[in-house]
């Protein structure tokens, strides 16, 4: 998944970065709280935290084992 970041202008918005995340990585645990640095100009240029909640079709298979 490719996250892009804008700023908020009024009149125009502007890309300030982007940061990439493997889809598999959010699935861990059911889910992840972590940081993800975002780039600009092959340069870190702050962090984002992303919040995911790993739900599997037919419920929590690891809570029935």
């Amino acid at each position: 998944m490719t996250l892009r970041v804008w700023d908020q202008d009024l009149t125009t918005s502007d890309a300030v970065g982007f940061t990439k995340i493997k889809m598999s990585s959010l699935m861990i645990n059911l889910g992840v709280e972590d940081w993800f640095t975002v780039m600009y100009d092959n340069k870190p240029a702050g962090e984002i935290l992303l919040s995911t909640t790993f739900e599997p079709k037919g419920g929590d298979q690891y809570a029935k084992m």
